[in-house]
């Protein structure tokens, strides 16, 4: 487990091995902690608004990216490739710190957290729409909802796809299809 916090330092998980309780490391930055997210090996990448900062699980740094975020939550799949969303677009990094594709969404903004789930980037926008991507940064889909949500989909085992909005969930099939909308005043549509 690894900790960030609004002073703009960085914290290891405790030692439960041992059961020392003592904190293992602890890394500070000039900016505020945004995001933070662990590959399967360890590795950190803590995501502040300005940077990218890659860290091994020691508390090493091994390489940082200097570049804007919009929303500072960060995304990885199961290969190490590292999501993260600027303005009106979302990046995807590989371990070494080097921009794998861009994709644009024109005039929307991120407005949710990023979803990775089977190699597909789920991408919720101030359009009111999910986009689904490719790992190779290629258009899968995009679902047009009515509402703007701030609330990340929530991702199914099977494919089924979930998202809040205000006052109503809905639940699409994998292909983009809404099975139907829960209002959340009573009704189901």
């Amino acid at each position: 487990m690894v900790y960030g916090n609004p002073q703009g330092n960085c914290l290891s998980g405790y030692n439960t091995y041992s059961l020392t309780g003592k904190i293992m490391w602890s890394k500070s930055f000039k900016d505020e902690v945004g995001g933070l997210v662990v590959d399967g090996n360890g590795m950190l990448y803590v995501l502040t608004m300005e940077k990218i900062i890659h860290l091994n699980n020691r508390g090493d740094t091994l390489w940082e990216l200097d570049m804007n975020f919009s929303f500072p939550i960060p995304a990885i799949d199961g290969y190490g490739n590292l999501y993260a969303a600027r303005a009106y677009s979302v990046i995807s990094l590989n371990e070494e710190g080097n921009i794998r594709w861009e994709f644009n969404f024109q005039n929307e903004r991120v407005t949710a957290p990023l979803i990775v789930q089977n190699h597909i980037l789920y991408v919720l926008t101030s359009g009111a729409n999910l986009y689904m991507l490719s790992y190779k940064g290629k258009l899968l889909g995009k679902i047009e909802l009515r509402d703007e949500t701030y609330l990340p989909p929530l991702l199914s085992p099977q494919g089924e796809i979930y998202i809040g909005v205000k006052n109503a969930v809905y639940k699409f099939s994998l292909d983009g299809k809404r099975e139907w909308k829960l209002s959340l005043k009573g009704g189901n549509t």
